[in-house]
């Protein structure tokens, strides 16, 4: 057998074990997430009856999305957020895969700033530079500007 095979056949024991029923009704299942067609691990998913999945506040914000704002409920001691009551966010479990599959508008994943800092710049850029444009504004007539 493959190791492959053999992680498949783990993750499929896993989660027929883990399908276990819980106080408020529905299942909890270990389940792949995909985040805009990007995997982002495997998380503990509590699926309710009604078909809501229910993800820790904490895994929603190391799967990326610390804007999203939902229904919260209590299961044993943890905050859950209800994927349904999200706006903007879309779900779907493929039951193939064993992956629960979100789609989310970017206003859901917060700000992000890249700093760019220019630091040091060759005097030789800067002199080309320099060199080119004054070669441009010199050569074109004075009419024309």
């Amino acid at each position: 057998m493959s190791i492959k095979q053999c992680a498949c056949l783990s993750l499929l024991l896993i989660l027929s074990l883990s399908r276990l029923p819980l106080a408020q009704g529905g299942q909890m299942a270990i389940l792949r997430v995909v985040l805009n067609q990007e995997e982002k691990g495997d998380f503990f998913i509590h699926i309710t009856e009604d078909g809501d999945f229910l993800i820790r506040v904490e895994d929603l914000k190391k799967i990326g999305l610390p804007e999203a704002r939902g229904r919260i409920s209590v299961i044993e001691g943890e905050e859950f957020c209800s994927l349904r009551s999200i706006k903007g966010l879309a779900f779907e479990l493929n039951e193939k895969k064993l992956s629960l599959e979100i789609q989310a508008e970017p206003g859901l994943f917060g700000k992000r700033s890249l700093p760019c800092v220019i630091r040091n710049i060759p005097r030789s850029i800067t002199r080309k530079t320099q060199w080119a444009s004054s070669i441009t504004t010199s050569s074109i007539p004075r009419g024309i500007i």
